[in-house]
């Protein structure tokens, strides 16, 4: 289920999201994601007579603690002096650096990379397409050398 901005809920298929977003292959990501069988019985064994409630919230602590350092200072700063003293970090990241990590890491920085590319229109295709045509390049070299 997707939520909508108005708040009613609805649900699209694989087709429908395809068909919104179609150059991310999304079905693809789900198999991989929710329906691998394998995941679905190892979460089935491990929850089984857990308390709903417990489980729950552990599921809510998880999400807030990902997405702490995105929310601001004032809030992530107790889980950046845990982490100095717990982990042993002395380095402490920018925020504007843990939200590039937080976008690098999802999906969401490939869809935020092509609409910028579709904003800036006046930019000249030609440096872009050698920068792939490096890419593929490089790819196709170290594929060569780890056959060889």
């Amino acid at each position: 289920q997707w939520i909508v901005p108005d708040g009613k809920k609805e649900q699209w298929t694989w087709q429908t999201i395809q068909n919104e977003v179609p150059f991310v292959e999304w079905k693809s990501l789900g198999r991989q994601i929710v329906a691998q069988p394998s995941l679905v019985k190892a979460i089935k064994e491990n929850v089984r007579g857990t308390n709903g409630r417990t489980l729950q919230m552990y599921l809510i602590w998880r999400v807030l603690w990902t997405f702490l350092d995105t929310v601001g200072y004032p809030y992530a700063e107790p889980k950046r002096r845990f982490e100095t003293e717990a982990l042993g970090i002395r380095a402490i990241p920018e925020r504007w650096e843990s939200c590039l990590t937080t976008l690098e890491d999802s999906s969401m920085g490939l869809l935020l990379g092509r609409y910028y590319m579709l904003d800036r229109k006046e930019l000249p295709i030609e440096p872009v397409q050698d920068l792939i045509k490096s890419i593929v390049r490089k790819v196709e070299d170290r594929l060569q050398s780890e056959e060889a």
